[in-house]
């Protein structure tokens, strides 16, 4: 019984985490208690997760474990910057705020609180490398699960449970067609397809530092069943991070020569397997849009266009363009993936006057309006005088993002820069998790947060530079790669608060600093790892990068002026068919034959907004400075000169013209 005792109390905290690392992926989100003002529940995995962090607790206060670790301190700042903003949020801004509920925030943070404790107890877990592969077995298992039960749905109609709006949340079995966007045990695609990413690169990466070739073999199969299953959810922003950090797994395991036939092999595998590809062409659409000339602004999209011989009106079948489109939801999909149409668009085609008056209507248009996501058909008729212009319309989901949920994080940020709104302050989507973090708590949690996701990185880098075992640095690797893999996806997804994703995260990382901390036990120096990476030209061409936009950024929507209006006017009376004469004569003009092509190739895209010309001019700023930073470090060998001299071009009142 003493030995059964013993075991137990060494082991306690690995059984936890183990048995947490099967449930919370493998267990859908089946609700317990509901929370009022939300349609969030409290479920089981938090019960048991308390459960888990309760016997860390007991293990920490009788002195059995630590919490020393060299993410410590940041998580701490975190948790306190939270608070303290929302703190700020209840007791000073207050009712400034729409729809915000303090007992609502206070558990949204207490749930940021419970992902990231669980770090700790994975790094206390850790005693010994038989931990890490008992773990690793796990988590194989746990993937394999996944992937059978995405399979079944899609193949023999296993049930799903979602939690995309307040009925799917209640715990209802949902029977998705085969054309669906497969989730899987997780409460949307979204969320399986970043756990996927982060499952694909990591055990990618485990492949090269097995050394048993059965083992590599079922551990590729694993690979590329979880990659099948992320190509069934079809969803695009992951399969392009997908590629990314694949790549970037690849580049750190020397393995250079496989990036293209990996990346080959997966885009044929997307149009082939599954049709996916076919996804990205619809996300910008080339469409005739109709726009009222009274008021410059676009109505509809046009699907059938014919003139009859008057005195008979013109008819127009037409989609119409709301002024916001009603947040998309992974639901069932339509066979034919057909994704509805915002309301954002770029003009193709910049007219002259004569022209434009050609294609100007002035008798009544019937516009027929077609079903738009969860919008009712309608018919409307209008009278007046109408232009029809071809433009690319971004359908819903980024209309989603742009014109509601970016700028309502982008509000909340701007009532307190430093602190932000508050947890939930803003809703419980952002799809995007940097303007979430800076709308909930301003520049401080936003920095705070990626202090800790930096300092893992950093360390991860110390360990690669004195660790020599392959099955290890193959481990690091792939943790790495992960997570620039799931800090891609978070640019359009909340994918640091989603529950199965970020439980799973922590967890991750708990084990490979605790993996790290036994190999390398001796004091580590993040500070002197940090100032290295800085040190090195990728970093100061990324911080010139912030710079640029910080400096010239404010001026990306100021409206034309000086010469500007004569190169805009060249370039909507000149052709294509002109520009070899550019480099042969001024005929009449600037003889300035690459900024003459300039202009005319941007004007059909860019018309007569300045936000793409002043865009196109920082880029092209930027670039110059990025050039000549590594044309002087190449001559002179001496970084700091190189930064010191680019980034005086950079901001050189000179250049504010051109820029």
């Amino acid at each position: 019984m003493h030995k059964l005792t013993s075991w137990l109390d060494k082991h306690l905290l690995e059984i936890g985490i183990g048995f947490l690392l099967i449930f919370i992926p493998l267990y859908p989100k089946f609700p317990l208690i509901d929370i009022r003002n939300t349609w969030v529940y409290i479920r089981l995995e938090d019960f048991l997760v308390a459960l888990v962090v309760g016997t860390w607790l007991i293990q920490l206060a009788r002195r059995k474990i630590s919490l020393k670790t060299p993410l410590t301190i940041p998580i701490i700042v975190y948790w306190l910057v939270g608070g303290i903003s929302l703190a700020h949020a209840i007791l000073i801004l207050g009712g400034k705020i729409p729809h915000f509920f303090p007992s609502l925030g206070l558990l949204h943070y207490l749930r940021r609180i419970e992902y990231m404790v669980l770090f700790f107890v994975a790094a206390a877990s850790v005693t010994d490398l038989r931990v890490i592969k008992r773990y690793l077995f796990i988590i194989a298992l746990t993937l394999v699960g996944v992937c059978l039960y995405g399979f079944g749905q899609k193949f023999l109609g296993f049930p799903a449970f979602l939690t995309m709006n307040e009925e799917f949340s209640k715990g209802l079995p949902l029977y998705l067609p085969p054309t669906a966007r497969m989730t899987s045990t997780f409460a949307g695609h979204y969320d399986l397809a970043a756990f996927l990413i982060f499952m694909i690169v990591l055990w990618g990466s485990l492949i090269f530092g097995f050394k048993n070739w059965l083992v590599k073999i079922l551990t590729l199969g694993l690979v590329f069943a979880s990659f099948i299953l992320l190509l069934f959810t079809a969803s695009r922003i992951s399969f392009m991070v997908y590629l990314v950090a694949i790549s970037y797994m690849l580049l750190l395991q020397k393995k250079k020569w496989l990036i293209l036939p990996v990346i080959f092999l997966s885009l044929f595998l997307s149009r082939k397997v599954t049709g996916s590809a076919e996804r990205f062409g619809k996300t910008f659409r080339i469409q005739q849009v109709v726009y009222d000339t009274r008021t410059g602004l676009p109505i509809a999209t046009v699907e059938e266009f014919f003139v009859t011989p008057t005195p008979t009106p013109v008819i127009v079948a037409a989609k119409p363009v709301p002024a916001l489109a009603p947040s998309a939801v992974s639901g069932p999909a339509k066979p034919e993936e057909n994704l509805p149409l915002g309301s954002g668009y770029f003009s193709l085609e910049g007219l002259t006057r004569e022209e434009a008056l050609t294609q100007i209507i002035r008798k009544p248009i019937f516009a027929k309006s077609l079903q738009v996501a969860t919008m009712s058909s309608e018919i409307a008729t209008l009278s007046g005088e109408f232009l029809i212009k071809r433009a690319i319309v971004y359908d819903i989901s980024l209309t989603t993002r742009i014109q509601g949920e970016w700028p309502r994080a982008i509000e909340a940020y701007k009532r307190n820069r430093l602190l932000g709104s508050g947890f939930s302050s803003i809703s419980l989507a952002t799809d995007n998790d940097y303007l979430r973090m800076l709308g909930e708590t301003g520049l401080a949690g936003f920095f705070s947060f990626l202090t800790v996701l930096g300092g893992f990185a950093l360390l991860v880098r110390l360990g690669l530079r004195q660790i020599g075992s392959p099955l290890t640095r193959s481990l690091l690797i792939g943790s790495l790669a992960g997570l620039l893999g799931l800090l891609l996806n978070a640019i359009l997804i909340d994918v640091f608060e989603a529950s199965k994703v970020a439980y799973v995260f922590w967890m991750v990382l708990g084990i490979i600093v605790g993996l790290i901390q036994l190999l390398l036990p001796a004091k580590k120096n993040l500070f002197k790892e940090a100032i290295e990476v800085a040190k090195q030209p990728l970093t100061m061409m990324v911080f010139l990068g912030l710079v640029a936009f910080l400096v010239f950024g404010s001026a990306l929507n100021n409206y034309f002026t000086g010469d500007d209006f004569t190169w805009l006017r060249w370039a909507f009376s000149s052709r294509f068919s002109e520009i070899p004469k550019f480099f042969v004569s001024a005929q009449g003009f600037f003889y300035r034959p690459l900024a003459k092509a300039y202009f005319l190739f941007a004007n059909p895209f860019f018309g007569l907004r300045p936000f793409g010309y002043h865009l196109v001019s920082l880029i092209t700023h930027l670039g110059s400075v990025v050039g000549a930073y590594l044309v002087i470090l190449l001559i002179t060998k001496r970084r700091l000169i190189a930064f010191l001299a680019s980034f005086l071009m950079l901001i050189h009142p000179i250049n504010a013209e051109s820029v």
